[in-house]
């Protein structure tokens, strides 16, 4: 390939990977916003429901024990889900990935003689994090139509 195919390549890859960053921060506000139901939400019915019991001198309202029993099956559905460790996944693959892009494009704006065997390196490096990952991405799959 030449020169120019190459950085044109080089560059394109950066916006594969900047669109897939675009996407996981979409994915990752999702789950952000769902830990306020799942997290949140859990501790303020279970803070609602003990501060009722200390108010009215141990005896529980009709109310209590309900509010107890969504904290906890709220906090079953996070923990269930594995929500924690999912988002530590997509924020891992979108710093990796943000990096990636930065290094496509410095290969692509900077004429360089070892530019095949940079891209080469960064591409190996692209599918070691595309395939140590169980987060879909779908810009970065192998096959994409109309390629």
């Amino acid at each position: 390939m030449t020169s120019s195919s190459l950085a044109s390549l080089a560059l394109d890859r950066s916006n594969e990977c900047f669109c897939e960053v675009a996407n996981l921060r979409g994915r990752l506000s999702t789950f952000q916003r769902f830990n306020w139901i799942t997290v949140m939400l859990p501790s303020l019915l279970a803070f609602l429901a003990s501060a009722d019991i200390f108010i009215n001198d141990g005896t529980t309202a009709q109310w209590a024990p309900w509010l107890s029993l969504a904290a906890g099956a709220l906090v079953l559905v996070h923990k269930t889900l594995n929500c924690e460790a999912h988002q530590a996944e997509i924020v891992r693959v979108r710093k990796e990935l943000r990096r990636l892009g930065v290094s496509y494009r410095t290969q692509g704006e900077v004429p360089r003689e070892t530019l095949e065997a940079d891209l080469m390196e960064l591409d190996a490096a692209l599918a070691t994090l595309v395939s140590s990952t169980q987060l879909h991405l779908p810009v970065l799959s192998p096959t994409k139509p109309g390629k």
